[in-house]
């Protein structure tokens, strides 16, 4: 395995992504990121999959692209021979990093302090005002251990699910985690906020279109897209795992 798919493979484990879920929120099939890291069909991505696959996992499109092969100066000398030139003298090599190096680098610079298992993670409760709309509790109600998934993750959170309006995907009494760093892709179930402290209004749904002035969402229940307004609903932040479902 060379050193992008590499970096792809580590990427998902460490935003807790399967290769089938990261295929269908660029686009493809969910076969695609399978045959690309295993059996390396395509040889190399498109540049659209780079673009996407590079925002969804929060890095460069250059990281996605790899080295280009470094071409060795070599000096030849006039002769006798028959050809006109002699052997070339020999170059020393600088030694390639091999793809466990370059992992194990890429790892390292990304690796913080484990917090797995530690309760450091907050979650918030999800009550409805008056008017039946969503607003977000000022302070945590408890505590959860933090997941693989968001160890170092700064500002990582969990909520409790009170609306019923992304069943059957998000259950009422489910706890779900959010990432607050990933980008908000469309395909991807968010919840939306009107700020990015603690408190405030929040909406979940599946973001469908971003435009300069709204977001446009899917909610399933019951089925319909809706526009939220970018002045109010100022944070769009991605569910990356659901914790608990009420029995």
């Amino acid at each position: 395995m060379d050193a992008v798919r590499k970096l792809i493979q580590a990427k998902l484990e460490a935003v807790g992504m399967t290769m089938t879920e990261a295929s269908v929120r660029i686009g493809r099939n969910h076969a695609y990121l399978q045959q690309f890291l295993k059996r390396g069909i395509p040889q190399k991505l498109k540049e659209e999959d780079r673009e996407h696959l590079a925002k969804l996992l929060g890095i460069t499109e250059a990281e996605l692209r790899g080295r280009s092969p470094t071409l060795i100066p070599r000096d030849y000398v006039k002769s006798g021979n028959n050809n006109g030139f002699s052997k070339p003298p020999k170059t020393e090599e600088k030694s390639a990093k091999s793809p466990e190096q370059i992992e194990q680098n890429f790892m390292d610079s990304v690796r913080t302090t484990p917090t797995i298992g530690q309760r450091d993670i907050p979650v918030y409760l999800t009550v409805p005002d008056s008017l039946g709309a969503l607003g977000m509790s000022n302070e945590p109600v408890d505590w959860q251990a933090r997941p693989e998934n968001l160890m170092g993750v700064e500002g990582a959170y969990s909520l409790i699910v009170y609306s019923n309006v992304m069943e059957p995907e998000l259950e009422v009494g489910s706890t779900v985690d959010i990432n607050p760093r990933l980008p908000c892709l469309t395909g991807r179930t968010c919840v939306f906020r009107t700020q990015k402290e603690p408190g405030g209004k929040l909406r979940f749904g599946r973001l469908v279109e971003v435009t300069d002035k709204h977001f446009k969402i899917h909610e399933h229940n019951p089925p319909h897209d809706e526009r939220l307004d970018r002045n109010e609903y100022t944070a769009c932040e991605p569910l990356v795992g659901m914790r608990y479902r009420a029995r």
